[in-house]
Formats: structure tokens, sequence, C-alpha cells
């Protein structure tokens, strides 16, 4: 095992890679379980004005182990994306302003970007899932950027589909990459340049990048030990929909 180094033009955030019944074993809104699906119909909040995270504690306590695949949303007007965590810490709380002390046991299941509409499949290949232990509670956490000079409520929803262990060749995971340490000037063109060691070789099956809509380009290299590029491994012309629907790249497992 090395380390490979990494950098990233211009920005923010990659990736690596029963009958209906509703479930509520804590306090919280109940999920829906399905044959092939977790469904999440989030509870009404009023979206504040300008860029705010939502959290929410579900009322279901997972009684088994999960295989994951694929999420798919759906949220009110501005909706960036919403996420789906675990924690093993069970809470109880209505919807609210989501802090970074609350998030720091929780752990990334899935998620999808909601109101931009169509976009490349982010789930994982055929033989990979995401896995959600047994005994821990679904969180959900809800981006909004209002923008409409009024609050309004929501009618946020998330599905998941689960999959047979059975089918799987291995369990996956995200690896994610964020730089948010740097302020773009008005008016003007601007560049970031950004560099990562990566702690240890990856198999990577699945990429993606993330910016908002005044992103440009986005290009994610492999250095060499010297340096210089081995690899270019995204590179991709920016579009305002490629905010919550970024294009994939992919390999076979």
């Amino acid at each position: 095992m090395g380390h490979r180094s990494l950098h990233w033009l211009v920005a923010l955030f990659v990736l690596g890679f029963v009958a209906t019944a509703c479930e509520s074993s804590a306090s919280g809104p109940p999920v829906t379980l399905r044959p092939d699906a977790i469904v999440v119909d989030v509870p009404a909040f009023t979206v504040p004005l300008g860029e705010s995270l939502t959290c929410i504690t579900t009322g279901y306590v997972t009684d088994r182990e999960y295989a994951f695949g694929r999420a798919s949303a759906h949220q009110a007007a501005g909706g960036h994306h919403i996420t789906v965590y675990y924690t093993e810490h069970l809470e109880t709380s209505e919807p609210h302003p989501c802090t970074d002390e609350e998030m720091a046991d929780w752990n990334y299941v899935a998620g999808s970007g909601a109101e931009a509409g169509t976009g490349d499949d982010q789930s994982p290949p055929d033989g990979l899932a995401f896995r959600l232990p047994a005994g821990v509670q679904i969180v959900v956490q809800a981006h909004y950027n209002n923008a409409l000079g009024t609050t309004y409520p929501t009618d946020d929803r998330l599905e998941i589909t689960t999959l047979d262990p059975s089918t799987l060749v291995a369990f996956a995971a995200q690896f994610a990459m964020n730089d948010g340490s740097f302020d773009i000037p008005p008016h003007v063109g601007y560049q970031r340049v950004s560099d990562c060691v990566v702690p240890g070789d990856r198999d990577v099956v699945l990429l993606l990048g993330h910016m908002h809509e005044w992103g440009s380009r986005y290009r994610l290299e492999r250095l060499a030990p010297d340096g210089t590029v081995s690899e270019v491994l995204y590179d991709e012309m920016w579009q305002s929909v490629y905010t919550s629907y970024p294009p994939v790249r992919r390999w076979p497992i």
C-alpha cells in the first residue's frame, strides 16, 4: 500500500466510491419498509431564507443489516440534496438546523440531488452495495438554497433501494475530499488547485465531482511521485444542472 497524490482544479468534492409496513422504534417520523426499499417521508418544515441544512431524526432503529443501492429524492423548490446517515447514539428531535456537534458521529449511507431533474446514476455497480448496520437510527439532512425572498414549507421524500446481500461481491464505502477554505473575489475569474495525499491504494468504481452553479471547470488528476500528471481522472466543463447531478465516471469492479 502506498500514497497516491491527487490534485483537483477549482474545487470542492469527490466521492470515490416483507410486506409494506411503517416502523417506529424511536421517537420521530416513521420510516416505511418495502420489500425493495426504505422510504423516508420527512415531516414538513419551513425553509429559511438563504442556504440551510436541516437535520431530522427518524423513528426507525434498524432491526437487521441492510445493503443499499441507489437513492432517489423529491424536494421543494430550492432543494439541493437529501442525504441519509445512521447514528449509534439514538436521538429524539424535531426538524432543526444541523450542528457540527450532532453530526460528528453520523455515518453516511446514501443521498440524492433532488430538484435538478434526471442525471447520471450514482448507484454502485452490480455486485456492490453500501452497508447499513443493525441497531442504528436513521437520520436525515436536507440542504436548501432559498433565493425566493420568502419562507415556505417542504414536502421532502427519500427512497433508498435495498439489495439482497447474497447477490453481492463486497460492500463499498465512500471516500470524500473537500476544499472549502478559499474565498472567490467578486467579478473576476478564479482558479483553485488543491492537493490531497490518499492514505493507501484504493479500488475506485465510481467517481464524481461537485461544485455549485458558478463553477466553470472541474478537473481531477493523479500525480506521479515527481509531481507530474500521470492520469486525468475527471475533467468536466461545468453546467448549473451538475450542482445536483454531476457527470459520473465508472470502472468495472
